[in-house]
């Protein structure tokens, strides 16, 4: 679903090419009259504004072929789609599988290791590590309800 709303598209472009700039800049660019790869100066780092209507046209157009915006939904989906892991849901040991949608005959089984919580009072993690039957250990988010509970044998 494209965004039919300029304003949003408008700011989408803006995000990513402030993002861009930042990225540059971390790496040591700086703006400059040219395009300059041995010396990193580059021209567009400057804020999305001050680009011309060609180049920001550019990035408009990328941005819509690429589909951020759904990327974007997709996202926010994902990240509100099932509450997070508490404290008071998760014990040493707990068999858990990897819930895959797409292929539910793949699903991988293990136990869970341990969790991180910022403030005992809370009741909520940071993440939690498992460790799957094929002996790898993995680190997951809170919110990663891909991770359910299995039946125990």
């Amino acid at each position: 679903m494209p965004v039919d709303d300029d304003d949003v598209l408008n700011g989408i472009c803006e995000l990513a090419h402030r993002l861009w700039r930042q990225s540059m800049e971390d790496d040591g660019w700086k703006r400059g009259a040219v395009y300059d790869a041995e010396d990193r100066t580059h021209p567009h780092l400057c804020s999305y504004m001050e680009l011309a209507p060609p180049q920001r046209r550019y990035i408009r157009e990328w941005i819509e072929h690429e589909r951020v915006d759904d990327q974007l939904r997709q996202a926010v989906d994902f990240a509100l789609r099932w509450d997070e892991w508490s404290a008071e849901e998760l014990r040493a040991g707990m068999r858990v599988r990897f819930c895959n949608e797409k292929d539910p005959t793949a699903d991988a089984l293990g136990r869970i290791l341990d969790w991180q919580a910022p403030a005992p009072e809370g009741g909520g993690i940071e993440s939690f590590r498992v460790q799957w039957d094929d002996g790898s250990v993995v680190e997951y988010p809170a919110n990663a309800r891909y991770i359910v509970r299995a039946e125990e044998p």
